[in-house]
């Protein structure tokens, strides 16, 4: 099953009021295209 959404998609879902979280580790997994 795939549970890949596009960063579009991510962010169509989120709401006034919400707390996100972003976890990663190292260079690459910075969200910054979410974060624009």
């Amino acid at each position: 099953m795939n549970k890949q959404l596009t960063a579009a998609d991510a962010v169509a879902q989120l709401r006034d009021g919400m707390t996100i979280g972003f976890g990663g580790w190292g260079p690459r997994r910075k969200p910054m295209a979410i974060v624009r």
